[in-house]
């Protein structure tokens, strides 16, 4: 279902609502606008998979897709041992599965 939203938090702060199609950009973002954080960098886990890539699956850049999706966030700043974002399972919509 393209139609899910969910949030995320880092610190207590949640992010505006995210949707399922999504792709890193808008995640990194969300995450970028939040008060509690300083600097992010997001990527999709899979080195292949990039905006801009050619040939990949119509899916291939949300970032919640049936055959799974990884994406890596990097602490800019503040670097050093930081909590981890958190998928807030109270703001989800039309989501089957876990966001973890």
């Amino acid at each position: 279902d393209d139609d899910g939203t969910f949030r995320v938090s880092f610190r207590g702060a949640k992010t505006a609502q995210l949707h399922v199609t999504d792709t890193v950009d808008e995640l990194k973002a969300a995450l970028n606008a939040l008060t509690t954080v300083e600097q992010v960098n997001v990527e999709y886990s899979d080195p292949s998979i990039y905006i801009g890539a050619t040939g990949l699956d119509a899916d291939a850049l949300q970032l919640c897709r049936a055959s799974g999706q990884s994406v890596d966030i990097e602490f800019l700043s503040p670097t050093g041992d930081v909590p981890l974002v958190k998928a807030d399972s109270s703001d989800m919509a039309g989501i089957s599965g876990d966001i973890t």
